[in-house]
């Protein structure tokens, strides 16, 4: 599959780094993200050498290990976003330049992301994968403003 980084296919060096590696695919956000790199590894053909730079920019990015459940979340928000986009042939913001760096991921809402999809992107994809996956960021969105709204208030 070409859209996965080159890292992934080689072999550990060490007996231990491979559980490392396992580890960092074990959370449910991250099998759904390999199903996303998979559906963009299908789509990426469709897209002219300097498309397809950008978009490998991107997967770079957003393979990088992330901490929390937070940036797995919104990680994943990123990749649908990108293959919505790549359904529909254009990349648009952010997509059309290469990703820099961990600065150019900005915290996304579900319901925004949502509010893109297109119904080409609905035909395309096994709906309803999707949708449980739009709700329980949808979700997650609302529990992570109750507790900034919880964390924010003055103790006295």
């Amino acid at each position: 599959m070409e859209a996965l980084p080159e890292s992934i296919n080689q072999e550990p060096e060490e007996g231990n780094q491979y559980e490392e590696d396992v580890k960092i695919f074990e959370s449910k956000y991250d099998n759904e993200f390999l199903g996303l790199l998979n559906e963009i590894g299908i789509r990426l053909t469709n897209f002219n050498k300097h498309d397809k730079l950008k978009i490998k920019s991107w997967i770079n990015l957003l393979t990088i290990p992330c901490d929390t459940n937070e940036t797995k979340r919104n990680r994943n928000l990123y990749a649908i976003k990108l293959i919505n986009q790549m359904i529909n042939g254009k990349l648009e913001e952010p997509f059309t330049k290469h990703a820099n760096g961990l600065s150019d991921l900005k915290w996304l809402s579900a319901h925004n992301i949502k509010a893109e999809l297109t119904k080409k992107f609905y035909e395309e994809i096994d709906f309803e994968t999707f949708k449980k996956l739009i709700m329980n960021s949808e979700e997650e969105d609302k529990r992570m403003s109750i507790r900034k709204k919880s964390s924010s208030k003055i103790k006295v």
